[in-house]
């Protein structure tokens, strides 16, 4: 049994996604129905979006490199 491989998601696709739900126009369940994302990263989402964290330049990972 394989698995699936891990799915990538643009840095605007998310931002676009956390302001709907900020905004009140739809739920995080709802949008994790909608595009099959696990609720849990979409809160994962919305914490780096408030923080900040959520942005165009290199992830955490590249960044120790």
């Amino acid at each position: 049994m394989s698995k699936k491989p891990r799915r990538k998601f643009e840095t605007g696709f998310k931002k676009q996604l956390v302001a709907q739900i900020e905004s009140g126009q739809i739920t995080a369940v709802e949008a994790a129905r909608t595009h099959r994302i696990s609720p849990t990263v979409i809160c994962y989402w919305r914490k780096q979006f408030q923080t900040g964290e959520l942005s165009e330049g290199p992830t955490r990972g590249k960044k120790l490199l």
